[in-house]
């Protein structure tokens, strides 16, 4: 996305780090409601582009470039997730959401779960897209042959989004921060997040399987926990089936 597509870019130093945003309405009242987009591994929010069209109509939509990915500048150190999720919440103040809906896909899902476990209040509910890391497959070589079984199952047009934001992004800091990524006990911290959440991935996404999904669900601490298996989709979903994932988003916000 560009500002040309009517998302106004502007870049926050967030301590020593950079964090690049794409806002839909920067002159939004602090409680309007606002999706805040997080993207996954060696990516940025160009995979958004769809999803953030979509969406853009019931709400404030706000991309956000984690430092090193997309137009954001690489840190000089490596960086775990709990440092993006407070990057993340520090972000969200910046901006003044009082009223943010997380939308976090791959390792953005960490990200978001690790944000709200950190800050409960930052946002009232979440949507988490293709979750990783399953926990049952937690070892670098099947999570990189579940990644290439998941694109094989991708259109031209879904896998071309990724591509570019990938090398936008380079493979130093994909090789750098994939450790925190695999590292990551996604089912311990969703135990500690009472926010309410929407699961959904798509049935060809290997990544994130349905028993795992399922795990999920029934370890999440919110009184809400919601899965969506969507049919001939897979890990891109929100690139390949934008308004199955906008129905998610708007449901667990409360805007349908």
């Amino acid at each position: 996305m560009t500002d040309d597509e009517g998302f106004t870019p502007s870049s926050l130093q967030i301590r020593d780090l950079t964090v690049v945003v794409l806002d839909s309405r920067p002159d939004a009242q602090p409680l309007e409601k606002a999706f805040v987009l997080v993207h996954g591994l060696g990516v940025s929010s160009l995979y958004f582009r769809e999803l953030a069209r979509h969406l853009r109509p019931h709400a404030r939509v706000v991309t956000v470039d984690l430092p090193g990915f997309g137009r954001a500048a690489t840190p000089e150190r490596t960086l775990r997730i709990a440092s993006f999720a407070l990057v993340l919440n520090e972000t969200i103040e910046r901006l003044g959401l009082a009223d943010a809906v997380l939308v976090g896909h791959s390792m953005g899902v960490q990200v978001v779960v690790e944000a709200l476990r950190r800050r409960p209040s930052i946002a009232t509910a979440a949507v988490l897209i293709g979750p990783v890391v399953n926990g049952a497959e937690r070892r670098a070589p099947t999570v990189v042959r579940r990644f290439l079984q998941a694109a094989a199952k991708e259109t031209p047009a879904s896998a071309w989004p990724s591509v570019r934001a990938w090398l936008s992004c380079g493979p130093r800091w994909f090789i750098d921060t994939f450790p925190a990524m695999l590292a990551y006990p996604l089912e311990e911290r969703i135990a500690e997040v009472r926010n309410d959440l929407a699961i959904i991935a798509g049935e060809h996404d290997r990544l994130a399987p349905g028993p795992w999904l399922g795990i999920l669900r029934d370890l999440a601490g919110g009184v809400r926990v919601t899965v969506d298996i969507v049919p001939g989709a897979s890990h891109q979903v929100m690139v390949t089936h934008p308004q199955r994932v906008v129905s998610a988003c708007l449901d667990i916000a409360g805007l349908t």
